[in-house]
C-alpha cells in the first residue's frame, strides 16, 4: 500500500506542476487519467497530501472521490480555492489538517475552511494541527468545533495547538462544552506551551470528560510552560473523578511536568482511579519536578499491578526531590508480577538526589530484565512465523 501511496503522490505532483502551463502537455494528460483511475478504482483509502496547487484543486473538484483527505499548508494564499475543494469532496471519512508553523494562517482563514464541514455526514476522524500559528486562537477553533458538532458520526478528534498564544481559558471552557456533545471514542488534546491557559480551564474540561463514557483514548499534554500554566492537586482530583468513570479507556497519557504544586494529595486519588480501568493497555505518566514522595509511587505501583491488560508502561518522575531508594525497592517488588506481560517499560528517575547508586542500579537491572524478555519473545515470535511459512 505504501508503494501505491507513493505512486499516487508522484501523479499528484506531476499534475500540479503541469497544470499551470497554458498549453496541454501529454505528461499532464497521462498523469490526470492515471490519477482519475486510481481515485475511482483503488479499493482502500489513501492520503491526498498537497500544498497550494490550483491545478490539483480543480482536479479534485472534478473528481470528488476519496475517503481520506489530508491537507498540509505552509501558506494561506490559497484558502478560498481549498475551501471550495473541501466543499465538493464526497464520502469523506477522515480529515487531517496540518497548518503548523503557518505564520499567515488566522482565525478568518480557518473559519472559511470550516464553513462547510457539516455537509460531510460520513466524517468520523478529524485532526487539526495549528501548532505555532500565532494568529489562530479561540475564534477559529470554536468555529470549526461548532461545525463539527453537527456531524453526528464523528468518533475521533485530535487537536494539536502547541505554542498557540491565542488559545485562552475562555476558549478551552467552550471547547469542553462542545466536546461533551460528541459521541467520541478517542480524544487527544496537546496544548503544550499555550501561555494563556491555566488550571482555571482544566477543571471544567475534566468535568466534561465524564459525559464521554465511551472514550477509549485520552491524551492530555499541558506541560513545559513553567511561567503561567499551573496545575495543582484540585485539578488532579477532578481528573481522577472523571477518569474513574471512563472504564472503556485503552490508552491514557497524562503529561504534567514541572508542576511543583502537585503533591500526594492530588496524586493518590489519581492512582486510585486506575483500578477502574480494566481494559487499559497503554499508560504514560509524566510528573517530573513535582512533590510526589515514596507513598505516591507505592500507591501507583500497587494499583497498576491490578490491571491485567496493561502492556505498555511509561513513567517519568525525574527531579522529584522527595523520592528515596525505598521507591526503587517498591517498584522492583510490586512490578515483579507484571514484568513478563509488558512489551514496553520505560522508567525515568533522573536527578532524584535521594535515590542513591544502589537504587539506580536496582532500577536499571529490573528494566534490563524486562527489555530482555521483550526482545526474546519478539525473536521467538519471528522464528515461529518463519517456520510456519511454506518453503
Amino acid at each position: 500500500m505504501e508503494n501505491d501511496n507513493k505512486s499516487a503522490s508522484t501523479m499528484i505532483t506531476s499534475v500540479s506542476k503541469n497544470w499551470s502551463r497554458k498549453r496541454k502537455s501529454p505528461s499532464r494528460d497521462i498523469a490526470v487519467s492515471q490519477l482519475k483511475m486510481l481515485l475511482y478504482h483503488w479499493p482502500r483509502p489513501f492520503l491526498l497530501d498537497f500544498g497550494p496547487w490550483r491545478g490539483l484543486l480543480r482536479l479534485i473538484e472534478q473528481e470528488p472521490v476519496t475517503r481520506i483527505f489530508r491537507l498540509k499548508m505552509q501558506q494561506s494564499s490559497q484558502v478560498a480555492w481549498i475551501a471550495k475543494a473541501v466543499k465538493n469532496l464526497k464520502g469523506i471519512r477522515a480529515m487531517n489538517w496540518d497548518f503548523h508553523y503557518n505564520r499567515k494562517m488566522n482565525d478568518d482563514a480557518l473559519a472559511l475552511l470550516g464553513r462547510k464541514l457539516d455537509i460531510h455526514k460520513k466524517l468520523q476522524n478529524f485532526q487539526l494541527n495549528i501548532s505555532c500559528c500565532k494568529e489562530i486562537g479561540d475564534k477559529g477553533i470554536l468555529h470549526i468545533m461548532r461545525r463539527m458538532s453537527r456531524v453526528l458520526k464523528i468518533k475521533n478528534f485530535v487537536l494539536i495547538a502547541r505554542e498557540c498564544e491565542g488559545v485562552t481559558n475562555a476558549g478551552l471552557k467552550q471547547l469542553a462544552i462542545i466536546l461533551s456533545k460528541f459521541p467520541l471514542k478517542s480524544l487527544q488534546l496537546d496544548l503544550r506551551n499555550c501561555c494563556m491557559i491555566t488550571d482555571e480551564s482544566i477543571i471544567p474540561l475534566g468535568q466534561k470528560l465524564q459525559s464521554l463514557p465511551s472514550l477509549t483514548s485520552l491524551d492530555l499534554s499541558f506541560s513545559e510552560y513553567r511561567n503561567s500554566f499551573k496545575v495543582n492537586d484540585t485539578v488532579l482530583q477532578t481528573l481522577a473523578g472523571s477518569i474513574s468513570k471512563l472504564t472503556g479507556l485503552i490508552k491514557l497519557q497524562l503529561d504534567f511536568n514541572y508542576q511543583q504544586k502537585i503533591t500526594n494529595q492530588g496524586f493518590l486519588p489519581l492512582c486510585e482511579s486506575f483500578t477502574k480501568l480494566t481494559k487499559l493497555v497503554l499508560l504514560r505518566l509524566e510528573f517530573s519536578n513535582a512533590k510526589i514522595d515514596d507513598e505516591g509511587v507505592k500507591s501507583l505501583s500497587e494499583k497498576i499491578t491490578k490491571i491485567e491488560t496493561l502492556r505498555y508502561l511509561q513513567l517519568d518522575f525525574s527531579e522529584n526531590l522527595n523520592l528515596t531508594e525505598e521507591t526503587a525497592k517498591m517498584i522492583t517488588t510490586n512490578f515483579e508480577g507484571i514484568k513478563s506481560k509488558l512489551k514496553i517499560f520505560q522508567l525515568v528517575f533522573r536527578n532524584c538526589p535521594k535515590i542513591g547508586e544502589k537504587g539506580r542500579e536496582m532500577l536499571e537491572k529490573f528494566i534490563d530484565e524486562v527489555n530482555h524478555k521483550v526482545n526474546t519473545n519478539t525473536k521467538n515470535d519471528e522464528n515461529k512465523t518463519t517456520e510456519e511459512k511454506p518453503v
